[in-house]
């Protein structure tokens, strides 16, 4: 179960680089925002990452 959600995570990040990238969404929270789409896509796998560590 830990592996699916990690898994929907990681594409979750890929989807919102690509729409963040292509200006199709716009990121709601504001810590967020302030970085660029690959940033946000590092610190999401980073995340996953930990977790799948621990």
């Amino acid at each position: 179960m830990l592996l699916i959600i990690l898994l929907l995570n990681l594409i979750d990040g890929i989807f919102t680089a690509w729409g963040l990238s292509n200006e199709w969404i716009e990121e709601a929270n504001p810590l967020m925002s302030s970085f660029s789409p690959l940033t946000i896509l590092g610190i999401k796998v980073t995340l996953s990452g930990a977790i799948l560590l621990l």
